[in-house]
């Protein structure tokens, strides 16, 4: 365990906003950083500063002409940013490994295709390193491409724009089931996908860290609440948006002054059709869309509403970042079953979460008027059982147990 790690370090982010993968290695970098030698390669601007976190940063930039590509359709946009990412860290990479100071390359977000791809590449190139990659999921989500498909048309979403958010996500899964083996070791983020990567790499080479929640000093629920329900988290098909709308379509029948509001980051094509929605349903007072916000004003949003809507039809795992927050903020969580939250059986249990059945409308909107319905007093005791459960999940115990990992290879 004395020995000397020296970690390459394999990043792309998106500029427009964060996800949870992203948060993710900002909170554990920290505690890695500590007495190891890092150096980053990463699209520039830079996600992390190099004297906040003591590391050594490589940028490489993205055109500006694939960044213009964006506006013919975002797919293509994204494809040749990951395919430019992925030549530029294979380029930097070897130049890297070839001064022969690295013992470890590491994707914190391996589930990218181009940091999985880059990663197995250099491996391939350097054998004697160690390769290590956070994969956050490895199984199309609603048991397959043909329904994922399906459930894209039904909520109104085109032919032509339905198969390119479904086929080329299900050949990317193909081919990282494929290529995976080639890791030394798989980190991932729940004993639910532990168990789906074991079926394409062998189980005792791989292991689970969860989410967890950095808890701003000072921060106390407040109970003179301006919003209703919130959402907050990308705005997708799988990760329930359409849904969220559905819901209060019948609240506001019920609750007419009722407030929703969503945030975080939203593709120009999806806020343009929610906004179609949101008009045709009469919801144009009630519902506000803020798409990506601030730190400050994400914990703004929550500290002001009453319940947190998460009904995304699948997750890798259960609590997510944003279902953490929100529990900080003292708020009930309404989420659908899905097969990750029986990784923790307090979930279930816990006064502060209501699980309703999977795309069950008229379960959430019962869900909903019910919150709606209760004493302050009832509230109160929900919000602290809220934050107790939040408390539980600690980036610290995360970030030492992937260090332990990474002292293992």
């Amino acid at each position: 365990m004395s020995k000397e790690i020296h970690i390459l370090l394999l990043l792309w982010h998106p500029q427009d906003a964060i996800a949870g993968g992203f948060v993710r290695v900002k909170e554990i970098l920290p505690y890695l950083s500590k007495g190891k030698k890092i150096k980053i390669l990463d699209n520039y601007p830079s996600l992390v500063q190099s004297k906040i976190y003591n590391v050594r940063i490589v940028e490489y930039k993205i055109p500006k002409l694939i960044k213009l590509s964006y506006n013919i359709h975002f797919a293509l946009g994204r494809f040749l940013e990951w395919l430019y990412a992925a030549l530029s860290l294979i380029n930097l990479g070897i130049k890297e490994l070839k001064k022969g100071n690295y013992n470890v390359i590491y994707g914190p977000t391996g589930d990218n295709p181009h940091i999985f791809v880059a990663g197995v590449i250099l491996k391939k190139l350097f054998p004697n390193q160690k390769l290590l990659l956070d994969v956050l999921n490895l199984e199309m989500p609603e048991g397959g491409a043909r329904n994922y498909f399906k459930n894209f048309r039904n909520n109104n979403v085109g032919f032509f724009e339905s198969i390119i958010r479904t086929y080329p996500l299900a050949l990317i899964i193909f081919l990282e089931q494929k290529l995976i083996k080639a890791c030394d070791f798989v980190v991932t983020v729940s004993p639910y996908m532990k168990s789906i990567i074991s079926r394409y790499y062998p189980e005792e080479k791989i292991d689970f860290t969860p989410s967890g929640v950095s808890i701003p000093k000072g921060l106390r629920p407040r109970w003179n609440k301006k919003i209703n329900g919130v959402y907050f988290g990308r705005h997708t098909k799988d990760k329930g948006i359409f849904d969220v709308i559905k819901v209060w379509e019948k609240v506001s029948r019920k609750l007419p002054n009722a407030k929703l509001v969503t945030a975080g980051s939203i593709q120009d094509r999806i806020r343009d059709l929610l906004a179609r929605q949101i008009v045709q349903k009469g919801l144009g007072d009630k519902v506000k869309i803020r798409g990506a916000v601030s730190e400050e004003e994400k914990w703004n949003l929550l500290s002001q509403s009453k319940y947190f809507l998460h009904l995304a039809y699948f997750e890798p795992l259960v609590p997510v970042i944003t279902i953490l927050e929100a529990l900080a903020c003292g708020l009930p969580v309404i989420m659908y079953d899905i097969k990750a939250i029986d990784d923790y059986t307090f979930l279930r249990k816990s006064p502060a979460i209501f699980i309703v059945k999977n795309q069950n409308i008229e379960e959430v909107v019962k869900t909903v008027l019910h919150l709606e319905s209760l004493s302050t007093v009832e509230t109160k005791k929900i919000a602290l059982e809220a934050r107790k459960l939040a408390k539980k999940f600690s980036w610290k115990e995360i970030a030492e147990k992937e260090l332990y990992i990474i002292q293992s290879l």
